[in-house]
């Protein structure tokens, strides 16, 4: 099973941090909305939470999101997550080329018919 948790690592890491952007680019979450609205809206693919936490560092040290800190009460915090500028622009960027690469994979693997036109040229050709 080796080769199969390589698989799903490197399509996790490309993806999954869109996914992040893509939820926070429509409100400031804490990490269990994250984990509930990327687990629902990719019917369960995406909520491995070792991954989520994982892959929220990520993005704070490349400081497309921040967040900060609010109390639940006197002993309880919480905390939420906010998309930056930078994190909108990688998000943006990556959308395009994202669907580029789905569409060249669904020719690829034959799986529907070609498209008219696709939008931009990715820059994984």
């Amino acid at each position: 099973m080796n080769w199969q948790n390589t698989f799903d690592t490197t399509v996790h890491e490309g993806i999954f941090a869109l996914l992040i952007l893509q939820v926070l680019s429509e409100g400031d979450k804490d990490r269990q909305e994250l984990h509930r609205e990327i687990g629902v809206r990719t019917d369960g693919v995406f909520c491995r939470t070792n991954s989520l936490l994982q892959t929220l560092r990520e993005l704070l040290l490349r400081k497309w999101i921040t967040s900060y800190v609010i109390p639940i009460d006197e002993t309880h915090r919480q905390t939420i997550y906010r998309i930056e500028d930078s994190g909108k622009d990688y998000l943006q960027y990556g959308r395009i080329h994202l669907k580029n690469v789905t569409t060249a994979l669904r020719l690829f693997f034959d799986w529907e018919a070609p498209p008219k036109k696709l939008d931009e040229k990715s820059p994984l050709s």
